[in-house]
């Protein structure tokens, strides 16, 4: 809550600012010269736009802040918890208190739940993501961590209303080569072979940036699914 205010401060002065210019602007408007109410109009306005246009400059820059400073208590408490004499239990109340702490910033309330990920807490994971998306439900990277929780939790099945949000987010933006991956590897659990080749193939054949290693994993998952069509 102090990082909040202390980033806040300097807005919540320019917001007074914009409303004694506002109050201002009322009073000269109910005056009867109208020359002088052009002039003040026009030195008024001009003094609107720019401290509206700073306010959502600064707005932009606390949102910056506020992240920034919600990322470092996540790396301090990482530090803190790596600790081979904590218990388990230690270890979970630490991660469940930085929630709390880092709650304003979806970004590091999405790099908190990749921690989750990590750990096999994937239930505490889908809350934080599901939380994010409540707040930006049009961010395709929240999007996507959303379904690769759903993925890891599920051993590679995907439910399916995650399936066709996985689906919906594909069409919009064919890029997300590791959403086409979960689908396909959704799909050969599900015995669609065909759909999964198709999908895989696709990534072998578009995606630049594969390793060797990578790509080979793709191959060898490809053969598996052919070896179960002609069985």
């Amino acid at each position: 809550m102090k990082d909040i205010f202390f980033a806040l401060l300097p807005l919540g002065g320019a917001l007074i600012f914009l409303l004694s210019l506002v109050i201002i602007f009322f009073f000269c408007c109910i005056e009867k010269k109208e020359k002088h109410n052009q002039k003040t109009f026009i030195i008024l306005a001009s003094f609107f736009i720019l401290a509206s246009c700073s306010c959502y400059g600064y707005w932009g820059s606390v949102n910056k802040i506020l992240d920034t400073a919600a990322l470092k208590k996540i790396a301090i408490t990482l530090k803190e918890i790596n600790n081979p004499k904590l218990s388990q239990q230690d270890v979970f109340s630490s991660l469940k208190k930085l929630e709390g702490a880092i709650d304003y910033s979806c970004i590091a309330l999405s790099q908190l739940g990749s921690i989750y990920n990590e750990l096999g807490l994937f239930e505490q994971a889908l809350t934080l993501f599901s939380k994010v998306l409540t707040r930006e439900p049009n961010e395709k990277s929240y999007i996507a961590q959303w379904i690769y929780c759903h993925s890891l939790k599920n051993q590679g099945r995907l439910p399916p209303d995650v399936k066709e949000k996985a689906q919906n987010l594909v069409l919009t933006d064919p890029l997300q080569k590791n959403i086409i991956n979960l689908l396909a590897i959704d799909d050969y659990f599900q015995g669609n072979y065909e759909n999964a080749i198709k999908q895989w193939q696709q990534l072998l054949a578009t995606d630049e940036e594969l390793s060797s290693t990578r790509r080979a994993s793709l191959e060898k998952a490809i053969h598996s699914a052919q070896q179960h069509l002609s069985s």
